[in-house]
């Protein structure tokens, strides 16, 4: 459960400091729960099968001081135990788009415009008036098996950017060259697969991912600009899981994006995209969220590349409650 004792507004303003609006700040703050339960179960301040109750309250900005926030702060406790962790402003900054897209089509706001925005907070005006978002059903606790990260990250090539503070991920190279042949074998229509492996508990106390398998979701329904996993799908992934009995479980999902989409895509033209069609779009965003809400779940996007290298991906997952693109680490098969 996650608990907001604060009402939060957005407001926005002009280069110039013209008001444009104030909004009641209606965000998801599920993924802002979850994060600071993983964080702590990661840092070994809760146990390892913790549910608790996350409260978010608003970090005052350093300058313009209080009502005016300048970050969050989301405490969990669980089983006695507390953990912190803070989360950024950006944490507002879907709805801030979607604000900022409203003026635009009413003519407030031209395109393109640059504006910036503050958030403001007060405390709920009477008792129980606070924010519940109460999760859709208790996790079931999580499967840590035992293992070192220094032995993994020997034998691991980083790919993409920077770890910066994420749980490190590690997929051996003939995983991802299954997921690429999965892609391959479906040209201009959206396919994917589903990872499945082994959180890994290491003594520092840290956790990662040891990705084990893909199992491509053969019921899907895909199409050139959307993907949709069926309960065909995830039956067959069950079944596919149940029958290893190696005590796996789904740790993230692998998607197309066909080179046809890209071609025309407001990143293309914007020349902020090489061609390469993988970046995490709206829907993919809404899917990630229903089905991998868990803060270790990752995902992977695969499109033909401009260039002639092929293939190229790139990895997504939560940060301070927010999807953002991520690095991992590639495991090259051992030499005989």
């Amino acid at each position: 459960m996650v608990l907001t004792p604060h009402r939060y507004l957005v407001h926005l303003l002009k280069r110039d400091g013209q008001r444009l609006g104030d909004w009641p700040a209606s965000v998801d703050w599920e993924p802002a729960g979850e994060w600071a339960l993983w964080q702590g179960i990661r840092r070994g301040e809760l146990p390892d099968a913790a549910v608790g109750t996350t409260t978010i309250l608003p970090i005052w900005h350093a300058r313009a001081g209080e009502p005016f926030v300048g970050g969050l702060r989301a405490a969990v406790t669980a089983d006695g135990c507390r953990s912190e962790s803070e989360l950024p402003l950006s944490y507002f900054t879907r709805l801030v788009e979607s604000l900022s897209a409203n003026l635009v089509r009413e003519g407030v706001l031209q395109p393109r415009e640059e504006f910036h925005f503050l958030v403001s907070a007060f405390p709920a005006g009477r008792e129980g008036d606070g924010i519940r978002a109460a999760s859709r059903e208790v996790p079931a606790p999580l499967p840590l098996s035992r293992g070192r990260l220094d032995r993994f990250l020997r034998r691991g090539m980083p790919s993409g950017p920077e770890i910066d503070g994420d749980m490190a991920v590690f997929i051996p190279r003939r995983i991802l060259d299954e997921a690429i042949d999965l892609v391959r074998a479906s040209p201009g229509i959206e396919t994917g697969g589903i990872f499945i492996g082994r959180l890994r508990r290491d003594p520092r106390p840290e956790v990662f991912a040891d990705v084990t398998a893909l199992i491509p979701a053969s019921h899907t329904e895909g199409s050139a600009t959307r993907l949709h996993f069926t309960a065909a799908s995830w039956a067959a992934i069950r079944d596919a899981i149940a029958l290893r009995r190696r005590d796996e479980i789904p740790l993230g999902w692998v998607h197309s994006h066909p080179q046809e989409i890209c071609e025309t895509c407001e990143k293309r033209r914007e020349g902020a995209c090489a061609g390469c069609g993988v970046y995490f779009s709206a829907d993919d965003v809404v899917l990630h969220r229903t089905v991998f809400p868990r803060a270790f779940g990752f995902a992977i996007v695969i499109s033909p590349a401009a260039a002639e290298s092929g293939f190229a991906w790139a990895m997504f997952g939560w940060r301070q409650g927010i999807l953002a693109e991520r690095g991992f680490f590639i495991i090259e098969s051992r030499r005989s």
